[in-house]
């Protein structure tokens, strides 16, 4: 881990963790400064400088997360694009990336229709038939009318359901 990582982890700064290298805090490498985290754990433990933490898986690869959340690698691709996705690809061929796995669960959580339960399948479902739509209009310039009055019917059907879950 980075100190910005290391310092974002343990919820503090990274002045903090300058004065706790200081101490005597373990480092994993020197240059660039890395540190291992369950060590870290342990030495702020043992050096009673924090009480308890809470341990968190910390993923390296994107491989790992797509098989954990049950998703595929496109969309590990695409949740790194968000400015807001709280992990990082590490380099090609090295297991380097940082994926804190609580967090992209809370993130993940927090972006809403995200769940697998019958209404984000449905939303899901939609999301793919307005794809098809769209590929279809632009593999020949025109869609059916038929197609249009079934995507509308259904859409209304779900955006009403949607309307009706919401508070």
């Amino acid at each position: 881990m980075t100190p910005e990582e290391l310092a974002t982890d343990l919820e503090t700064d990274r002045k903090t963790i300058r004065e706790w290298v200081k101490a005597g805090l373990p480092v994993a490498k020197k240059r660039p400064l890395t540190f291992d985290r369950e060590t870290v754990i342990q030495w702020l433990l043992d050096n009673q400088k924090i009480a308890e933490v809470e341990v968190e898986r910390i993923l390296l690869t994107r491989d790992e997360v797509a098989r954990e959340l049950k998703v595929s690698l496109r969309t590990i691709a695409n949740w790194l694009q968000e400015p807001d996705f709280p992990g990082r690809a590490g380099d090609r061929g090295r297991q380097n990336g940082y994926f804190p796995l609580n967090r992209i669960k809370e993130w993940r959580a927090n972006r809403g229709f995200d769940g697998d339960d019958e209404l984000s399948l449905l939303i899901r479902k939609e999301i793919l038939r307005r794809l098809q739509l769209q590929n279809q209009r632009q593999m020949s310039g025109l869609v059916g009318t038929a197609a249009v009055e079934a995507w509308t019917a259904e859409a209304i059907e779900i955006a009403s359901q949607v309307l009706a879950e919401m508070k």
